[in-house]
């Protein structure tokens, strides 16, 4: 292809030119083969390649038939993959219009609104007209393209939902005012996030077919071609993409054939069976994975230019397909060792079964290995728990009490749409539907034409659940090193960590550090990512001297920084010590009169705090953690550990 011939179309960082990250690459170039697949999570720290190698992935894809006046890019000839209007257009014996048209990419933003991604009803044609009329979102642009999340674990939860619902069925439903619409959704879905910002639903996780973890280059030569082909594309775009072009069309045609070959792919019966002991000797119930790996296997063998499907293919695949499913602690990285795999599934053989790496997307001598590799991180240590449950049980228990787990209803902003209200002036929050309901029954009682008034405006209540947001204050002194041991205290605030990590609240830790004086630090911003708090709880060293003082304050400081930005945040604030400060944040001043007036400042601002007294002192020592919460209004825990 000339340099003049590059269209703006093309006009993207081309998805051959990405150095190494093969198994990323490979993923995505088999669910262009297979959408039965179901997509793809590409995990990785950001700067390494997610989001390029997802629109470049579009410029690969064949384009496809579609009924040319349908907002939904329906199959002109499968009645079963039609909406509702082509397949009437059918049954009357019109000819549909086809047309040809590139796949449809569409990148779903995190701030989307329910309206904005599965459509809403037309409701003046439905009031007017008695026509049933759909305004299509997202998901009737996405059907038969690519759906593309970025950021997919930060993602509101309803919103979630909705995309669950649409790729468990293959068809996205709408309804509204007692009108129900549907319409196909299937949608190749690509999903990127950074594991350091939080988790994923594992409800969603366990639905996205395969997962690749994309690590950091560590090869410098690798790092440095990274560079220069970067520099190439900025100082000339166009240039770069015509000297990619041989390769690209080369993938393109490479995918087109496997796609045209994929129906002609048999699987062996005994590889069905050696699929199914595979998956539940890894201890995988998900039913998913085993269609997964088929599937991924298929679109493999088709890649490489076969009608059958061999051991290396469903061993490639099951790597590709069960990291995630894999079970294990929620603290601890995933890691999947594909040698085990292979032991396993050459045991359910019976022969040798090689890892095959034939026809995969690689850089000119660096191949590697099938196995997919996950970032190693340190292992967690176990720790004891004596009490285990006691602290999270009162921490859910007041939560209970003040009704803080909830839905909260909001009258604006993010949130699910549940009914209308009386217009309170917020023009960008109209409900259109009650809006134009009560403009029709208005003219309707007056005999007169049809207008929308002032009185007619309708808002929408929406309702999304609050989070909590957790400052755990770690009391890493030696008084309590010695009265309980360190680890046990830790166990404490690991019991809660649990706890937060079912509800998805995010935790920040501040524990203490010596110097002159000591103070407190903030180990950990807040955050979702629970395998990284677990692993600094771990961490945390003894501290000779107990600035708890200066703990509170951080504290307050974190919470009040977080509030600001989301208003809708539950502050909590989970205090574990023995309650003896002996350093004060001014050294004129008395460390347990500055620890009781920042109890005072806890009360004023309203928020939850929780005091998990770990002393062991005699029984008629003055108790200071109750004191503290009694002073802040808050929730006394005996930890009871020793």
């Amino acid at each position: 292809m000339e340099e003049d011939d590059v269209t703006m179309d093309d006009y993207l960082f081309p998805f051959s030119a990405i150095v190494d990250q093969r198994h990323m690459k490979m993923a995505l170039v088999l669910n262009a083969i297979n959408p039965n697949i179901g997509g793809v999570l590409i995990k990785g720290t950001s700067g390494t390649a997610k989001s390029t190698a997802a629109r470049g992935m579009a410029v690969l894809l064949p384009p496809i038939e579609v009924v040319s006046d349908c907002h939904f890019n329906c199959y002109p000839t499968d009645e079963m993959a039609q909406c509702d209007r082509c397949r009437e257009r059918v049954l009357k014996g019109e000819k549909l219009p086809v047309t040809i048209k590139p796949r449809s990419f569409v990148d779903l933003p995190l701030n989307a609104t329910e309206d904005r991604v599965a459509g809403t009803i037309d409701v003046t044609r439905a009031l007017k007209d008695g026509i049933k009329a759909l305004e299509p979102g997202l998901l009737a642009k996405a059907n038969r393209g690519i759906l593309y999340i970025d950021e997919i674990n930060l993602l509101d939860d309803h919103i979630t939902d909705i995309l669950l619902d649409a790729a468990a069925l293959g068809v996205n439903v709408v309804e509204r005012e007692g009108i129900s619409i549907s319409h196909p959704a299937r949608f190749i879905l690509i999903g990127t996030m950074n594991p350091e910002e939080g988790e994923l639903r594992p409800q969603i996780a366990d639905r996205i077919g395969l997962q690749v973890e994309n690590q950091a280059l560590k090869d410098q030569r690798l790092r440095a071609e990274v560079m220069k082909r970067r520099e190439a594309f900025l100082r000339n775009p166009k240039r770069f993409i015509s000297q990619y072009q041989g390769e690209q069309h080369r993938l393109r045609s490479s995918i087109e054939q496997a796609t045209r070959l994929l129906p002609s792919v048999s699987v062996a019966e005994r590889l069905y069976e050696a699929v199914a002991s595979l998956v539940l000797k890894m201890g995988v119930e998900s039913h998913r994975a085993d269609i997964t790996i088929l599937e991924c296997a298929k679109a493999m063998a088709a890649f490489n230019g076969r009608t059958y499907v061999n051991a290396s293919d469903m061993l490639e695949a099951a790597t590709l397909a069960l990291g995630h499913r894999l079970p294990h602690d929620p603290f601890t990285p995933v890691e999947l060792d594909t040698r085990e795999l292979q032991r396993h599934l050459e045991e359910i053989l019976g022969e040798p079964v090689p890892i095959s790496t034939n026809g995969e997307p690689k850089e000119e001598g660096n191949a590697k290995g099938a196995a997919v590799t996950f970032i190693e991180q340190p292992e967690i240590e176990e720790m004891s728990l004596e009490n285990e449950g006691t602290a999270a049980r009162h921490l859910r228990r007041a939560q209970s009490a003040l009704g803080k787990r909830d839905m909260e209803v909001i009258g604006e902003g993010k949130g699910k749409y549940i009914r209308p209200k009386f217009f309170e002036g917020n023009v960008s929050n109209i409900a259109m539907d009650a809006t134009l309901r009560a403009a029709v029954c208005r003219t309707a009682v007056h005999g007169s034409l049809f207008e929308v008034t002032l009185q007619d405006l309708r808002e929408k209540t929406k309702r999304h659940r609050s989070h909590y947001v957790i400052a755990f204050v770690v009391d890493n002194s030696w008084s309590v090193h010695v009265g309980v041991t360190l680890e046990k205290a830790k166990g404490v605030a690991f019991d809660l960590l649990c706890d937060a990590r079912l509800y998805k609240d995010k935790v920040g830790l501040i524990a203490f550090k010596q110097g002159r004086p000591a103070e407190a630090f903030v180990c950990l911003p807040f955050t979702n990512n629970y395998v990284a708090a677990a692993k600094r709880l771990k961490e945390i060293p003894v501290c000779g001297s107990t600035p708890l003082p200066d703990g509170l304050r951080k504290a307050l400081d974190m919470l009040r920084l977080y509030g600001i930005k989301y208003h809708d945040a539950i502050s909590t604030i989970v205090v574990i010590s023995d309650g003896k400060p002996n350093v004060p944040i001014l050294l004129s001043e008395d460390p347990y009169e500055e620890m009781f007036e920042l109890c005072h400042v806890l009360r004023r601002r309203g928020m939850l705090s929780f005091f998990i007294d770990v002393t062991t002192g005699h029984k008629d020592q003055e108790n200071l953690c109750r004191k503290m919460a009694d002073l802040s209004g808050g929730v006394y825990v005996p930890a009871t550990i020793g």
